[in-house]
């Protein structure tokens, strides 16, 4: 009989214990990047834009608890051409996971191109 109290306390500690966050380590798996580009153009309506955005992203396999963030924006306000050319590169080496748990690493481009031929 005290072993089943004994097992039913242990449990309810167990149980409790997801609650209280000092009871409970910090959730840290993935490596995430993260690219997010505006290029905008205004011009004359004969004349073209031209928008690239080169965006290279390498995480390592044993990457943990890492994250990196570019941001970039380019504006044009003219008669003539645009032209527009970013390169961003974000590399996140490994680190040291003391769970040896491997999550799925996060790569995330969000690449925003207006070109308005508004101009006269």
């Amino acid at each position: 009989m005290n072993f089943s109290r004994l097992l039913i306390g242990l449990f309810s500690v167990s149980a409790v214990s997801s609650f209280i966050p000092s009871l409970t380590p910090a959730a840290k798996a993935v490596c995430m990047t993260l690219d997010v580009s505006n290029q905008i153009a205004v011009h004359s309506r004969d004349r073209k834009a031209n928008q690239v955005n080169n965006s290279n992203q390498h995480i390592d396999p044993d990457c943990y608890n890492n994250t990196s963030v570019h941001t970039g924006t380019q504006t044009y306000v003219g008669s003539g051409n645009a032209d527009q050319v970013r390169n961003s590169t974000q590399i996140l080496g490994p680190g040291q996971n003391p769970t040896g748990v491997k999550g799925p690493n996060i790569q995330i481009q969000v690449p925003v191109q207006v070109d308005v031929p508004a101009l006269p």
